[in-house]
């Protein structure tokens, strides 16, 4: 049979009322066979066949017609249940490949003894032809995607428990504030290189291969930091380029207020971070009577201690997100950044044909930036963001529960009650259309992808990558001693004491000996002993307490 079928004939093939109402009258004799085909306009053939198939008229199927092709190996019913395998598998982040579905095909075929071609055996597959025809009769239910390069870190970290977490310390927050829209902001850095993507463009069809001029095979990174608010404000971006030295040049055809830090790299740092929050504290107008919300993501450059304890002393309240859950959370990334990219990426072609021959260079980024900033940065973007997060107007329940699916496959085992309703939707079905036990589902066959645990997980020692609201007294005392121990330890001085005795640590041939008994000073010094056990504790009487002031 011919790939894609056209119908040669002019005439509407017959319903199936004009089958059955045609059958009847000629089986009650009220009509003869060529006075029903005239009278339904079916045709003579057409209706001894279906009259020597039914020869009862009281007896007729719900369907006379026949719903599938006389070729089709599959029913319906059996198609359906490989698409929701399918679409299933999509779901858990391991989609099947056309090669892999055809494998499926043959497989399920056999296992339930289903007809199917010599081809098939031979290749122990599928056709192509059957997976062409396959996508096109479930056209409405599946398709040919092309999957988007997700890490197993995001896949496993952007769960129902670590969401639900962030938006309990949201819940948190606002009761204790009460913030209006105008006092909860987002920020979020996004690269803004000299090397775009093209944007797509008008060619000769059948051409193999369509180019387009950029500035260079790799660009120069500067980074753009960008605060927004959920009444739909922006105020002006914070870039930071690739220069040792200050140049008033790169950033003074930007977006009006903007400034303009340096790094080597071009990357966010902590002190560069603390000049943007004092440029935010510029246009927020916040004090510690009147704080705003600032929601960010748990980037080094933004739990610096110098940034958390300006935010305190300003009246800045510091929520991080979960990590590698920004790209459903954060309303910069969600509704935000792609529009304005593509607009860059346009006026970046715009740039290049009224300039040929030339470059562009850090120097034209801010310049290129400030219309699609302007354009883009808008406030309905804006506000659509922090609703379809769920951040403004709160509402917990914002991100669909089968978005949490890919956690399933490193999840510990859990009740099939608490998987998302959509994935419980999808198993149910399968199994509630094939209770005989005859019947191989495409589960059976191929399960599922999930991790075998032998137990539960250790608990990290920190939570540094949890959602947390760093201004918090005990958020910021954590931050604190960690940066305490940090600048001793460059400094060689003595360290700071904890509550918690710590253990001999062992270094070359000699052991480490910590004393954590003295409360006179805040900090001891470490001595060696070579008397101590390793795995033991080390005794006061062993110890020798040298009393230093921590600098």
């Amino acid at each position: 049979m011919v790939r894609t079928y056209i119908r040669k004939r002019s005439k509407a093939p017959p319903t199936e009322e004009q089958l059955k109402c045609a059958i009847i009258e000629v089986k009650l004799q009220k009509l003869t066979v060529t006075q029903s085909a005239l009278r339904y306009n079916l045709s003579l053939t057409t209706l001894k066949r279906y009259l020597k198939k039914n020869k009862n008229a009281n007896e007729l199927p719900n369907n006379l017609k026949r719903l599938t092709h006389n070729r089709q190996i599959f029913n319906n019913k059996q198609e359906k249940e490989l698409t929701i395998y399918l679409n299933k598998c999509a779901k858990l982040n391991h989609g099947q490949t056309t090669r892999q579905v055809r494998q499926l095909a043959f497989s399920y075929a056999k296992a339930n003894n289903i007809q199917h071609p010599l081809n098939w055996t031979t290749f122990e597959c599928a056709s192509e032809y059957w997976i062409l025809g396959f996508l096109k009769r479930n056209s409405s239910y599946i398709s040919q995607r092309k999957p988007e390069a997700t890490s197993q870190a995001r896949a496993a970290g952007f769960n129902a428990v670590v969401v639900n977490s962030y938006y309990d310390k949201l819940e948190e927050v606002y009761a204790k504030y009460q913030f209006t829209a105008d006092k909860i902001w987002n920020c979020d850095e996004t690269g803004v290189p000299t090397v775009l993507p093209p944007p797509k463009v008008l060619a000769e069809k059948g051409t193999k291969q369509v180019q387009q001029t950029v500035s260079a095979e790799r660009g120069i990174n500067v980074t753009m930091l960008a605060f927004v608010s959920a009444s739909g404000v922006a105020i002006p971006p914070v870039y930071v380029f690739p220069r040792k030295r200050e140049n008033e040049d790169l950033y003074k055809n930007g977006p009006p207020g903007c400034i303009g830090l340096l790094h080597e790299s071009g990357w966010m740092t902590g002190e560069n971070f603390l000049k943007s929050i004092i440029h935010f504290k510029k246009y927020s107008q916040c004090t510690k009577h009147d704080p705003v919300l600032l929601i960010l993501d748990n980037h080094n450059s933004h739990t610096d201690y110098h940034v958390i304890n300006f935010a305190k002393e300003s009246g800045i309240v510091l929520l991080t997100f979960p990590p590698h859950c920004s790209h459903a959370l954060q309303p910069l990334d969600v509704t935000v950044f792609g529009p304005f990219k593509k607009s860059l990426s346009a006026f970046h072609h715009s740039w290049l044909k009224r300039h040929p021959g030339q470059r562009i260079s850090i120097k034209e980024v801010a310049e290129l930036t400030r219309p699609a900033f302007q354009q883009k940065i808008s406030p309905s973007n804006i506000i659509a963001g922090f609703k379809s997060t769920g951040i403004y107007p709160f509402n917990r329940y914002a991100i669909d529960q089968s978005r949490f699916a890919p956690s399933l496959v490193t999840d510990l085992a859990v009740p099939s009650a608490e998987l998302p309703d959509s994935v419980a939707t999808d198993n149910s079905s399968v199994t509630s259309d094939n209770s005989s036990l005859d019947h191989i589902t495409p589960e059976q066959i191929q399960p599922f992808p999930m991790v075998k645990q032998t137990g539960m997980r250790k608990k990290k020692a920190c939570n540094v990558g949890s959602t947390r609201i760093l201004t918090s007294t005990p958020e910021k005392q954590i931050i604190e001693d960690h940066h305490n121990r940090i600048q001793a330890k460059k400094k060689g001085l003595a360290i700071p004491t904890t509550n918690k005795p710590r253990k001999v640590k062992s270094k070359g041939n000699q052991d480490i000996c910590i004393d954590d008994e003295n409360k006179e000073n805040d900090c001891v010094k470490v001595t060696r002993k070579k008397n101590c056990e390793k795995g033991d504790k080390c005794d006061d009487d062993l110890s020798i307490k040298i009393l230093l002031p921590f600098l």
